[in-house]
């Protein structure tokens, strides 16, 4: 008899609080020694099991290693030949990070530390080696003397590019450009960026010895700040660097004043700085190949008598920090053109757009306040594809504004001779300030309504706040109204946050 199996003549015992007769009793301690019997049988297996099951996971996970070991032996990444993973390598960036200098534990330098075959690799090729971040603020800096020789040494004779950011005279930055300077005929590009005036005098006295010895130099940056440009200094070490294209003398934001430098203008292609406007207007005459320009200045354009005209036949791309300038300059080629407003120089912008005669492909417009100055401008722009607009205020006061540029912006089929920017196939709009009106809401879905029929253009929108803290979330009704479009229309519409609004308005910067 099993002893989990109650007998019928036990039964009423165990319904009841009876007690057992002697013979039940003597009949209870038979079964009771048989499940205790059984129960030690059941927990020896249990423990055989434990421990066979403990040895299977141990051989799997011996398997396991093995198998991974075999892989790795066999993976395709060993058979990569050492030229084409030098190519692969060279696609990491540096993840620079200026809260470490003395760190060596990233691209190139952690690349070596890997394994024994690319560790040979690395070292064997130059062109890994000749990104050069240095950076000396007061009394740290990166890297020392020793590393820097080091990897000098391993970009052999390939071409430099060189990030030098400098806060201070310290003798680790003397030391590092006694290294870089007999390397002089290496450097293709040239990043400087210094906040220290007497800093900047020492660097462009030892910077005159590189004069006649940059056959390679084709970039150069050098942002200071405003003390520091207005350092007296003759500097004339680029004007022999005959493969120079491009120079950028102040930063993407126009923040910093450039230095006056001795450039060889009549080659560039790219060219950004922050100058008079009179000088701009000069150094512009002097550069028939521009193709990208940015240019700022320190005073109102619109406030001095500039007599000089300025054309520019191949610049395509063009950011101007105030549209005064414009009235003093043409570019028949303009596909591209930035301004931060247009408020009380509209008249500027069109005569120029009108002057130019430019297929102008892309628009953007900062800090917008003049709304009817923007409609006619655009009435201008039939080439139009992109328009991106930074409402600067949607308040009371100008909600008429904007829903009349949004009814302009809007199109007719029964009358496409007075629609405006007829080809346009993209916009963007951002907002400082957003008022919650439902009238300029209306005006908006009539725009995209109008713009996304089959017939035309308009393919995809955006709509993003444009500054930190200031800007509210899209309404949300509107959003699902504008939902109903995107889906029936194939419209691709984006909302961006106010981090991703204001990284999306930087991108657009030069």
């Amino acid at each position: 008899m099993d002893s989990h199996i109650i007998p019928a003549c036990l039964e009423s015992l165990f319904t009841s609080n009876l007690p057992p007769l002697d013979s039940e009793a003597a009949h209870l301690r038979h079964l009771l020694a048989a499940a205790a019997a059984g129960l030690n049988q059941v927990d020896s297996r249990i423990g055989a099991l434990h421990e066979e099951l403990a040895q299977l996971l141990t051989q799997r996970d011996d398997l396991v290693a093995s198998m991974e070991r075999y892989q790795a032996v066999l993976s395709p990444v060993r058979r990569i030949p050492p030229e084409v993973l030098c190519q692969i390598l060279e696609w990491i960036p540096p993840s620079f990070q200026l809260v470490q200098y003395q760190d060596v534990q990233r691209p190139p330098w952690q690349i070596a530390h890997i394994c024994r075959s690319w560790r040979e690799t690395a070292i064997a090729c130059p062109s890994l080696w000749t990104c050069l971040d240095i950076v000396h603020m007061d009394s740290s800096f990166f890297p020392t003397s020793d590393i820097l020789e080091a990897q000098l040494a391993r970009t052999a004779s390939a071409p430099l590019r060189i990030d030098f950011e400098l806060s201070s005279q310290s003798l680790g930055a003397a030391s590092a450009w006694d290294s870089l300077l007999p390397l002089s005929h290496r450097w293709k590009s040239l990043h400087i960026q210094c906040s220290n005036p007497e800093a900047v005098a020492n660097l462009l006295d030892r910077l005159q010895a590189a004069k006649g010895h940059l056959p390679l130099l084709e970039k150069v940056d050098f942002v200071m700040e405003e003390a520091s440009a207005s350092v007296d200094h003759d500097c004339d070490f680029l004007s022999t660097a005959l493969r120079l294209r491009e120079v950028h003398l102040t930063s993407s934001t126009f923040d910093e004043y450039s230095p006056v430098l001795a450039i060889p203008w009549a080659q560039l292609t790219s060219y950004r700085g922050v100058m008079p406007p009179a000088r701009q207007l000069d150094n512009l005459r002097d550069c028939p190949n521009l193709i990208d320009c940015a240019i700022g200045y320190d005073e109102d354009p619109a406030d001095q008598a500039l007599a000089t005209t300025v054309v520019l036949p191949l610049v395509r791309r063009l950011h101007v920090e105030h549209v005064g300038i414009l009235a003093h300059m043409t570019a028949q080629s303009l596909q591209t053109l930035l301004i931060p407003s247009a408020a009380s120089h509209a008249h500027i912008l069109v005569t120029f757009l009108q002057r130019s005669s430019c297929q102008l492909n892309t628009l953007v417009i900062t800090k917008c306040f003049d709304l009817d100055g923007i409609i006619a401008v655009l009435t201008n722009c039939t080439t139009l594809e992109h328009l991106i607009l930074q409402i600067q205020s949607v308040g009371s006061v100008d909600i008429d504004g904007l829903v009349s540029l949004l009814s302009a912006l809007s199109v007719s089929i029964a009358s496409t001779n007075t629609n405006i920017c007829p080809n346009l196939a993209s916009i963007a709009l951002g907002f400082i300030h957003q008022a919650e009106s439902p009238v300029w809401g209306e005006a908006l879905l009539r725009m995209l309504e109008s713009r996304s029929q089959p017939q035309q253009r308009l393919r995809s929108a955006c709509f993003f706040t444009a500054a930190f803290g200031q800007g509210k979330a899209f309404p949300t009704e509107l959003k699902d109204r504008i939902q109903g479009l995107e889906n029936r229309d194939q419209l691709d519409i984006q909302y961006l946050d106010e981090a991703e609004g204001v990284k999306f308005m930087a991108g657009l910067r030069p």
